[in-house]
């Protein structure tokens, strides 16, 4: 992480672990909720003391110490390698992105089986760096905090999800060069528009390991574009119980969410409480001793659980904004595929800045989701709606804005 966060504009929404119900929902499901379970202390503990030198680990099949992340020295290919190896020890599809001599971003991909063209993303930066002074290429320079706290967060639900049935395709990515300038993330989301890929949401993971007080705050970085995001994951804290309490930090942050914000992707970063930020960041101090345990296994379950939820569609994140057109009227479309198994989506316009809802309700008028709930500008709007988890069937959708009201039928076929 680079230079701490940097807020342009602060605006804090404090959630408690169990209290307020925030939209977008998240629905309860027991799998999510008994794999959250296997996420061990030890397990993601190792990583982080392999991967700051605190212990000698295998890479290649020989035994080796990264002494160091920093961008000038001969152990952070091997943290890349390392990284690489996990992967590959998982059953994950798993490439380089080579981006120039020095920097190498590391890509684990599982497909989805729905939507394998839709992507979730989650990341961190494996790369570290040392203040006073800089570091030279054989220096030692552990950076357990920031940021392999994050990556070993990121292979630990790799780990867990690989045989896990996820309808979104999910991208496990470990940035190189963040503390050099964002150059790992920048390019990828240069080459995600490129490609033209469909990046859902990305979820950025940042020095998770330093709680001295023990208040469980964290904060979630994010803008109005990313918002429904950050309340999905609050809201996901919630249903699963895990026990933090989040602040949305609006605008801030120097990391590597920041490089999807400038191509106009969904992006948050989830990392450790500005007002009890870790004293040991970029010094030959940040090793795995500073950690809160309890802490730390919490931070690694809070995005397990939303990453998890989001892939299985267990709720939105929101609407896709197709227009900023002002429309002449407000409109309802018919949903398209129609009938549909188990997906399909709603098209509708509004003309007027307006509280906006649009509920399903089955065929005995019972609420069985709300996929708007929030207050929109005028233009056309997509959602999507997943009915796996439902019966086949008639189920009516209802657009309500300001003292507009339509309604329509939709059909499922299973």
């Amino acid at each position: 992480m680079k230079n701490r966060f940097l807020t342009v504009s602060l605006f804090v929404l404090l959630v408690s672990g169990f209290a307020v119900n925030l939209n977008p929902q998240v629905v309860y499901d027991s799998k999510i909720d008994s794999m959250k379970n296997l996420i061990s202390l030890q397990s993601i503990s190792k990583i982080v003391r392999e991967l700051s030198g605190d212990t000698i680990t295998v890479i290649g099949g020989s035994p080796y110490r990264i002494f160091s992340r920093y961008w000038g020295s001969p152990s952070n290919p091997k943290a890349a390698q390392y990284i690489y190896e996990k992967f590959q020890s998982y059953g994950i599809n798993v490439r380089y992105q080579n981006i120039s001599s020095s920097c190498v971003n590391v890509i684990g991909k599982i497909t989805g089986t729905l939507y394998p063209e839709q992507y979730y993303v989650v990341c961190g930066h494996y790369d570290n760096f040392k203040l006073d002074p800089v570091p030279g290429p054989l220096d030692t320079v552990p950076g357990a905090d920031d940021n392999v706290s994050s990556i070993s967060g990121i292979l630990e639900t790799a780990k867990l999800l690989v045989n896990f049935p996820l309808e979104y395709s999910v991208l496990f990515i470990a940035f190189d060069e963040e503390e050099k300038g964002l150059v790992g993330s920048l390019a990828f989301a240069d080459s995600a528009v490129r490609q033209g890929m469909n990046l859902k949401g990305v979820i950025n993971l940042e020095v998770l390991g330093y709680d001295s007080d023990n208040d469980g705050k964290f904060m979630l970085i994010t803008n109005s574009n990313s918002e429904a995001l950050a309340g999905y994951f609050l809201n996901a804290i919630q249903v699963y119980q895990i026990g933090l309490q989040g602040q949305k930090n609006f605008n801030g942050g120097y990391s590597d969410h920041y490089s999807f914000w400038l191509k106009g992707f969904k992006a948050i970063t989830h990392a450790q409480s500005d007002s009890n930020f870790t004293p040991y960041e970029h010094t030959k101090y940040d090793t795995y001793d500073k950690f809160n345990p309890n802490y730390f296994l919490k931070m690694v379950k809070a995005a397990f659980v939303t990453l998890a939820s989001l892939a299985t569609d267990h709720g939105s994140i929101g609407i896709n904004n197709l227009s900023n057109e002002i429309p002449k009227k407000y409109v309802l479309e018919q949903n398209y595929p129609n009938p549909f198994n188990p997906a399909t989506n709603v098209k509708f316009s509004i003309c007027n800045t307006q509280f906006v809802t649009l509920k399903i309700h089955d065929m005995l008028g019972r609420e069985v989701a709300n996929l708007v709930n929030e207050q929109l500008a005028p233009g056309t709007y997509e959602v999507d709606w997943n009915a796996s988890q439902f019966p086949g069937g008639i189920y009516f959708y209802t657009l309500t804005a300001g003292d507009y009201m339509e309604t329509k039928r939709m059909t499922m076929i299973k």
